[in-house]
């Protein structure tokens, strides 16, 4: 089995090993932190799914960027552009 190092996982502020662990239902490969057990897909299809897509949003937001500009630059639909900074007030109302 193959080790890789990635830098982005569950293990906050550490680089941790991934071993590959399986395929997805859609043939993409599926890997699995040998820390925490946790286990993650690197390559998606949509962007939507990319893990710093929510720090993006958060950013373009604090820019003044409109709705409509936001989900272009990111590639993705207004209404997925919208259930995400909903999901992301939530997140925030509920740390506070």
């Amino acid at each position: 089995m193959n080790v890789e190092n990635f830098s982005y996982s569950k293990c906050v502020g550490e680089v941790s090993k991934f071993i590959k662990y399986g395929k997805t239902c859609s043939g993409k490969q599926r890997y699995q932190c040998k820390k925490c057990k946790a286990t993650t897909v690197f390559h998606f299809r949509y962007n939507t799914y990319k893990r710093n897509i929510n720090r993006k949003i958060i950013l373009f937001t604090k820019e003044g960027l409109e709705i409509r500009s936001i989900a272009r630059i990111l590639k993705i639909s207004t209404t997925t552009l919208l259930k995400r900074i909903i999901e992301i007030t939530g997140e925030l109302k509920f740390l506070s």
